[in-house]
């Protein structure tokens, strides 16, 4: 489905991709990144055929969109043990953005966030000038 999505798409200011879960772990340019929720890989959150990875199977196809000058974001959610926020542009210029919660359960109060305020993604889309961005608010401030 995916593939058959980018190879579709001619004309577009942007190409956005939701996952509950890290599924870019393997991407070489963006540091840090193993160590957020399952991108490790460990989960196995993401494959496609038997044995292949995001990095292998999917992103080079998204490398392709960006050449054609259509921006890449890939959000994820599902990061709030390890962190709130994750913002890093890879170098082919793919954005990937992520933000988790941390509830206060007797299981979360072994990660470093819990009891810390939540962050969420906040995304503004401009129809006009093309332009997508985003920024972190605590959930208690909105």
């Amino acid at each position: 489905m995916l593939t058959s999505v980018c190879d579709t798409i001619d004309a577009s200011s942007h190409f956005v991709i939701l996952s509950h879960q890290v599924i870019w772990g393997e991407i070489d340019s963006l540091t840090n990144v193993k160590s957020y929720a399952n991108a490790d890989g460990s989960h196995q959150v993401f494959k496609c055929s038997p044995n292949q990875k995001f990095a292998e199977s999917f992103y080079p196809r998204l490398v392709e969109l960006e050449q054609k000058g259509i921006e890449v974001v890939i959000v994820a959610g599902d990061m709030g043990q390890t962190d709130f926020t994750y913002q890093k542009t890879s170098n082919e210029g793919i954005d990937f953005v992520a933000s988790g919660f941390c509830s206060d359960t007797e299981w979360n109060s072994q990660f470093p966030t819990h009891g810390l305020a939540d962050q969420v993604a906040i995304f503004h889309h401009d129809t006009i000038n093309k332009t997508l961005t985003w920024e972190f608010e605590y959930l208690d401030d909105l």
